[in-house]
């Protein structure tokens, strides 16, 4: 939906489903209950999640010109698209296979233009670019060390410059822009801000030789390509777990040339650590109903230093609660954005606002998506009907931007 010149919507990978006839579906049953009490009498955006499967099966037949027909039909639209988790995503052993297929495989390429592709069939025309959030490159404890195996760099520089090529010719010869959207994710080759602007000063540099030849472009013109067509996509979840600060993440953004193609409005918990082991061990029984086995809940502790301690997931650091230094815990949990704390627990919700805030927010970004996931994992009490749950965070941002 369209509000104060921003495109909200929500990610539909909270809807389980890996082909493309159980997607439509799921959205057919959720997404029009929701467009009927947010949005009746305006245009309804969707952030559209299709696993590789789901993808492939939409370009088949005629499978792209009937949801076009039913998007037109129910008024509604799609502006942006999520194709970080290319697999099974629910009810199953996701954590870190998520990051699978890395950006070094044919598959993950070839899932990323099929998107591309569905995309640049679906924005319309009234919408200036269209944004495809990706993965943030590998999984950083891989087998596969890519900062020390320069067959697997090459393959990665080549598959970026050939998805910037496919985009920029997609807008040379529709005038359709659509930008790919680097995730930043904890524990992915590219988490934090700092890491985003190195790994973009990469491709500037390895992909612009690419580009350069294969475009017959100078560098100055190959550089503005890859600015335009790669960018960030910012989720506050994940910057909150390290504790960065929006306007001096923004800041450096800028300051690096680099682009934020939509923000995911997210929230990790946080919770400060008590000296006292009775409190220490009344927080460990309340966290264990949140150490779920499908996906990675990384946790980072803030230390009385200013240093940090990492666990790569929940059940771990639960099992060093007890002597743990820490002062506080921001864990990656995609908690409801509309509540502040669950049961003693509180949100970084703090985080949003202050993303809301910035005075210069509509010139990052118009593209805005709610990225609440874990609704199937959350503790049994703190789960509703996912209708009216989604709806409750949509009137939350609304009475908020």
């Amino acid at each position: 939906m369209k509000y104060k010149n921003y495109h909200l919507t929500y990610c539909t990978n909270v809807h389980p489903a890996e082909d493309w006839a159980t997607t439509f579906s799921q959205l057919k049953k959720h997404v029009l209950p929701l467009k009927e009490r947010l949005s009746p009498e305006t245009p309804f955006g969707i952030g559209l999640r299709l696993s590789a499967k789901a993808a492939a099966g939409l370009l088949e037949n005629n499978g792209l010109g009937e949801f076009q027909k039913w998007l037109k039909e129910n008024d509604l639209y799609v502006f942006t698209m999520n194709g970080f988790p290319y697999g099974a995503f629910h009810a199953t052993h996701v954590k870190e296979k998520v990051h699978d297929p890395d950006w070094s495989t044919k598959e993950r390429i070839k899932y990323t233009r099929d998107l591309i592709h569905i995309l640049a069939r679906l924005l319309p025309a009234e919408i200036s670019s269209g944004s495809i959030s990706t993965s943030p490159v590998s999984y950083r404890f891989t087998q596969k060390n890519i900062k020390n195996n320069k067959e697997t760099e090459q393959k990665i520089t080549e598959n970026f410059a050939a998805v910037v090529e496919l985009l920029f010719q997609l807008k040379e010869s529709t005038g359709t822009e659509i930008h790919l959207d680097i995730e930043p994710e904890p524990d992915g080759m590219v988490e934090s801000s700092a890491e985003a602007v190195a790994f973009f000063e990469y491709l500037v540099q390895d992909v612009g030789m690419l580009l350069q030849k294969k475009l017959r472009v100078p560098a100055e013109k190959a550089h503005a390509i890859i600015l335009d067509h790669l960018r960030i996509c910012y989720d506050v979840c994940h910057s909150a777990l390290l504790y960065e600060e929006p306007s001096e993440v923004m800041a450096n953004f800028e300051k690096a040339g680099i682009k934020i193609g939509k923000i995911q409005i997210s929230s990790a918990l946080k919770i400060a650590i008590p000296l006292e082991q009775p409190e220490r061990k009344k927080i460990q029984d309340r966290l264990t109903a949140f150490a779920d086995s499908v996906y990675l809940h990384q946790v980072v502790g803030l230390l009385p230093d200013g240093s940090f301690e990492r666990y790569k997931d929940l059940p771990a650091a639960l099992e060093s609660l007890p002597v743990t230094h820490s002062t506080e815990w921001r864990i990656h949990f995609h908690v409801p954005i509309f509540a502040a704390e669950y049961d003693g627990i509180c949100s970084t919700r703090q985080q949003i606002e202050r993303v809301f805030s910035l005075p210069n927010l509509k010139e990052i970004t118009s593209h805005l998506e709610i990225e609440t996931y874990t609704w199937d994992v959350l503790p049994e009490k703190n789960q509703s009907s996912l209708t009216e749950s989604i709806a409750h965070e949509y009137r939350w941002v609304l009475s908020n931007l």
